[in-house]
């Protein structure tokens, strides 16, 4: 071999190594830059800058563009040496570049290549040097591709998060729907597009609209739900269910009667920090030969919080609907979006009105019941009954103050006529008289019995048909009710003697109005109004058809 070939191929491999260290420094180089910005929480804007600045101090090139998904998911041109304008006006054709090109545009040779992430382009990566630069295209070429390598991966990271975070906020959007089964099915379909499930089942502890515990349960395979404790229950879940094994409790390894749970993730759906209360649970099982990444684990997570957040916030709403309707209004008004806007903000109505208090009870609780315990029993199953049997008449629970039980006709939905309202008023104070009466005439009320004034006891009922403010009022947004009709209904419970229902002329008139009256009232009679000129004028319920 002549020397003038050893020297030539001496000088070859001395350039090829020369280029080979220059790649390894600025991968090496570009990477530093990368994550000290990543430490220091920059964003992609100054991150690429700093990389400008890196490559400007090495290479030198006239000018530097890259184009590609910013934070926010939308196509952004990150500029050195050239505006973003001239490149969008002038250079389109660059911009979207499919393949490795090299164009010379006035006094400089542009290398532009595609930036890709498996197989999908995620934008535009392009150098320009001075015509006469002497950089070979190869060479240009590798430092591209050098620098683009690092850049892939932090893109990555940022498409990663920042898809991530479209799925917990469309997770999140989804969880708000007030129909429960429409808010999972939405869900688990945006759970699609990040985490791989075969299998998802969804056990929690619901109440039911009288308060009793039951479990219910969702079943998706590969995003479909195929059961449901509501729609479309599963046999043999429910014999699980039925049969008193608690499938709910975390670790619970009767599920696995049902189904298999191996590589199978459990999520468990906890209430409170301090005390803890059992929501619920999620089974996660992904297919075979998958498994659950940080971010898949990540989104499950958000996922189970803002369901449990959904259930806990749904019984908690549930439950104050209970307060004061019936089940059957209760499950009504759950079903209507923005029910409380349409019939539960305040407004002046045509209502009926309903006072019915114990006659006697402070007798009765000093020298009879004494215990506060037994006290407060009797007021609590008296109350409680007493609710119960108004709300087969359309009445609802304005309040309990001590022994006495205010009902209002008309609320929620203010759709029953006037005289309609009064019949349900009368209907409802001779079911609480007749309840009361059959109540302390129980076993459990001997000592009451027993009592030399137990003749004095019964229910003094006081009725109205009047104009009203009813709604949720006050800082507890309670529902209640505001007029002197309110104070006069009580006026007429307080005349009332035991076993006596006393009512304001318009009931009266509107149950007339409507052809012959079931019932017998005597009166008019009146009774003086401290501070009111006009006496108080009223009606008594005397016989008829309960």
């Amino acid at each position: 071999m002549s020397q003038t070939l050893q020297v030539s191929e001496q000088s070859a491999m001395e350039k090829e190594l020369r280029r080979l260290r220059l790649r390894v420094r600025l991968s090496g180089e570009i990477d530093a830059v990368i994550e000290t910005c990543l430490r220091e929480k920059k964003n992609l804007e100054t991150t690429m800058a700093q990389v400008y600045a890196y490559l400007d101090k090495i290479l030198k090139p006239a000018a530097m563009f890259l184009q590609t998904q910013n934070e926010e998911l939308i196509y952004t041109i990150y500029s050195h040496g050239i505006s973003s304008g001239e490149l969008e006006s002038s250079f389109s054709d660059l911009l979207n570049a499919g393949s490795k090109t090299i164009q010379r545009r006035g006094s400089n040779d542009w290398f532009v290549m595609p930036l890709d992430m498996a197989g999908e382009k995620i934008g535009t990566f392009g150098f320009a040097f001075p015509v006469g630069h002497g950089h070979a295209d190869d060479e240009v070429f590798d430092w591209l591709d050098a620098a683009a390598e690092e850049l892939d991966n932090y893109f990555f990271g940022i498409q990663e998060s920042r898809y991530k975070h479209m799925t917990i906020m469309e997770i999140q959007r989804c969880m708000k729907s007030r129909q429960l089964n429409e808010a999972l099915d939405m869900a688990v379909n945006i759970l699609s597009d990040m985490v791989p499930i075969e299998e998802l089942v969804l056990l929690y502890i619901d109440e039911d609209l009288d308060g009793r515990k039951i479990v219910q349960y969702s079943i998706y395979r590969d995003y479909n739900k195929v059961f449901d404790s509501v729609d479309k229950p599963m046999p043999e879940l429910e014999e699980l269910i039925q049969a008193g094994l608690n499938v709910v409790v975390p670790g619970n390894t009767d599920i696995a009667r049902v189904f298999s749970t191996t590589g199978t993730t459990e999520t468990v759906l906890l209430d409170g920090l301090i005390v803890e209360t059992l929501v619920g649970k999620i089974l996660i099982r992904p297919p075979a030969g998958c498994g659950l990444s940080v971010t898949s684990r990540e989104i499950v997570q958000v996922f189970a919080e803002t369901l449990r957040q959904r259930l806990v916030d749904f019984n908690r709403e549930k439950n104050v609907l209970r307060q004061f309707f019936s089940p059957e209004v209760t499950r009504r008004l759950l079903r209507i979006e923005d029910y409380k806007e349409r019939y539960l903000s305040p407004r002046k109505a045509d209502i009926g009105i309903l006072f019915a208090d114990i006659s006697g009870f402070t007798k009765m609780s000093e020298q009879v019941l004494k215990d506060p315990p037994r006290i407060a029993r009797f007021i609590d199953t008296w109350s409680k009954a007493v609710v119960e049997r108004v709300f087969p008449h359309n009445g609802v629970l304005d309040k309990i103050v001590g022994d006495c039980v205010i009902i209002l006709f008309g609320p929620p939905f203010y759709d029953a006529p006037a005289a309609t309202l009064a019949k349900n008023v009368v209907e409802a104070a001779i079911a609480i008289r007749t309840f009361t009466d059959e109540f302390l005439a129980s076993p459990d009320n001997r000592d009451i019995q027993q009592s030399p004034f137990f003749k004095d006891f019964g229910v003094a009922i006081g009725i109205n048909y009047c104009s009203a403010d009813v709604g949720l009022i006050g800082p507890n947004q309670d529902l209640t009710a505001f007029s002197s009709g309110m104070n006069n209904t009580a006026r007429l419970q307080g005349l009332a003697k035991h076993g006596e229902i006393l009512l304001t002329p318009s009931v009266k008139e509107q149950i007339e109005a409507a052809g012959a009256s079931p019932w017998a009232f005597s009166g008019p009679n009146s009774a003086p109004v401290k501070n009111v000129k006009e006496p108080l004028v009223y009606f008594k319920l005397e016989s008829g058809n309960a």
